[in-house]
């Protein structure tokens, strides 16, 4: 089956809530972007559940089959929700690991004042999450297309 890059990156942009990478020159998102595909597809975890999982960037699709098909549509679905959690869990690192993450926030009248500590521990979180919410799923689909647990 193929996907098109842009179905799987519509999806992990609505999953994410910066996009201030989004106001850079769109060669270079389209790169960052492309960049954290290829990185979701290298994860171990996901590459077991696919027979075939291959990227060309040329013509910007995603040729795949995975080892336990269902059908086609819940296959694409599938896929695209995994390969955009991965993507996001990709998107999060470069954040939680940069030494200078953090921007304060002072504001007028109510002088809000978040910490970096607490920006940090916030973004370890939802990193921390996102893993857990991938690993879950992928383990449920094995689970659930297991010949063994089915009557």
């Amino acid at each position: 089956m193929t996907l098109q890059y842009e179905d799987i990156f519509s999806i992990f942009l609505s999953k994410i809530t910066d996009y201030s990478f989004l106001e850079c020159d769109e060669s270079i998102v389209r790169a960052q972007i492309v960049s954290w595909l290829h990185s979701s597809i290298s994860s171990p975890r996901i590459r077991s559940k696919f027979s075939t999982l291959e990227l060309n960037d040329d013509d910007a699709v995603l040729n795949f089959s995975l080892k336990n098909s269902v059908s086609e549509q819940l296959d694409c679905e599938f896929t695209i929700d995994i390969l955009s959690r991965a993507m996001v869990i990709a998107w999060l690192e470069p954040q939680v690991k940069n030494v200078l993450l953090t921007k304060q926030l002072l504001t007028g009248g109510d002088e809000k004042f978040f910490s970096q500590s607490n920006h940090i521990s916030q973004l370890e979180q939802m990193l921390s999450s996102a893993k857990a919410e991938l690993k879950n799923i992928l383990r449920d689909y094995g689970y659930l297309n297991n010949s063994y647990l089915k009557e």
